[in-house]
């Protein structure tokens, strides 16, 4: 579904062209058919369930919307009327929704490239529940748990609650890392994940994704176990427990996210260790994404932290699951998949097990990057030699796209 916010693409009261209305950056903004649209109330004078007429120069809303994509205008059809869906006029935003539909089914939208089927009006709405935090960069739950939100502060090193109930953030953090184990002045780095044991609700456990000095150049990545205390509300800090620890060379590119798989494994990101790509006099470390020999930078991470199998190492409190794809051939036995570039999040689908990554491009890609819960592990998602589906270094290997 794509939107439009009257305040930052202005919609004139009347436009006799559809070429008229782009974006501040000359860019088309696609609606497709049953996309809800925002409009100034300043224009809106329809009630809802009343049609408005395509005549453009007269239209108190003209529905002037360019409904291709990709700047494609060959073979187009257009609805011949809207219906206003909704006529709430919230003073916060000042904006009302309409929605796209045809007046028969004689006007299908097309476009050369494309046909779209109509469907039903989709209405996404916000609201504001929380205010007074400090750089908030993650918001999850516990599993199970409907009524509370727990919200990461990525410099204060802090995990706030929001009750849901009360839409309130309670006064007292459920967990500060201590101000001499984050490591927080790089301008992408502090605390930046957290995920939940699957079997919390028993066994109270969760972890977290920091930067701590230590290390690198640029410090360290922790991933800590800690417990809930006695009060659902407060983590138990006397229960710290480094699970992994690797080296940063640099202060971007730090990944942070974790998820539980529906294996019930532990799946960490890690960004490839920064610099800049290939600008001359900036430190390059986009090569780790594609060595996997003792260098977990630029993969995702595969643990079970139900089990250690390095008693004798304070820093590996885990076990490798025995079929992760490099388990007993060359490459290290903790990746699951690699050639990446700063996978800052990713999410699994709660329904099929697919796992979805969001990477960083460098300059003209960004991506993301599918990997279906019948994977068996391996997949190369190219960089530094692709970035997106562009080439840009000469590739020496094959890629999973």
């Amino acid at each position: 579904m794509s939107s439009s916010n009257s305040s930052n693409f202005p919609i004139p009261s009347a436009i006799d062209n559809l070429d008229q209305l782009t974006n501040s950056s000359g860019d088309w903004n696609r609606f497709d058919l049953g996309d809800v649209i925002n409009l100034s109330t300043e224009e809106e004078t329809a009630l809802p369930g009343e049609k408005i007429d395509e005549s453009f120069p007269t239209s108190p809303l003209p529905p002037s919307f360019p409904l291709y994509q990709g700047g494609m205008k060959g073979g187009l059809k257009y609805p011949s009327s809207i219906s206003v869906t909704s006529f709430d006029r919230t003073p916060a935003n000042n904006v009302e929704e309409i929605s796209i539909e045809p007046s028969n089914s004689e006007t299908p939208l097309a476009t050369e490239e494309t046909s779209l089927e109509a469907q039903s009006t989709i209405r996404l709405t916000s609201r504001r529940i929380a205010t007074g935090l400090d750089q908030p960069l993650f918001v999850t739950a516990a599993p199970g748990d409907t009524s509370r939100l727990f919200i990461l502060e990525e410099k204060t090193g802090e995990i706030k609650i929001l009750n849901l109930n009360t839409n309130q953030i309670l006064n007292t953090p459920f967990l500060k890392i201590n101000a001499s184990e984050l490591l927080k002045d790089g301008f992408e780095q502090g605390l930046l994940g957290l995920a939940f044991h699957p079997n919390y609700a028993n066994n109270g456990k969760f972890y977290v994704n920091y930067t701590s000095p230590g290390g690198g150049d640029a410090g360290q990545t922790k991933i800590v176990e800690y417990r809930v205390s006695n009060n659902p509300n407060l983590a138990d800090s006397t229960t710290a427990r480094t699970i992994l620890t690797f080296n940063q060379p640099a202060q971007n590119h730090n990944g942070g996210s974790m998820e539980f798989g529906p294996d019930g494994n532990l799946y960490i990101a890690s960004g490839d260790g920064g610099g800049s790509g290939f600008l001359p006099g900036v430190p390059d470390f986009s090569g780790n994404s594609q060595d996997i020999t003792n260098n977990l930078l630029g993969k995702i991470l595969r643990i079970n932290v139900n089990s250690d199998a390095f008693p004798n190492n304070p820093n590996r409190n885990y076990a490798i699951p025995s079929n992760n794809p490099f388990v007993g051939k060359t490459g290290d036995d903790e990746i699951w998949a690699y050639g990446l570039r700063n996978p800052w999040r990713m999410s699994f689908d709660r329904a099929t097990g697919d796992l979805y990554i969001g990477d960083v491009g460098q300059n003209s890609r960004e991506e993301i990057n599918f990997l279906p819960n019948t994977s068996s592990g391996g997949e190369n998602y190219g960089w530094k030699y692709k970035e997106g589906t562009l080439p840009y270094k000469k590739p020496t290997a094959s890629f999973t796209r």
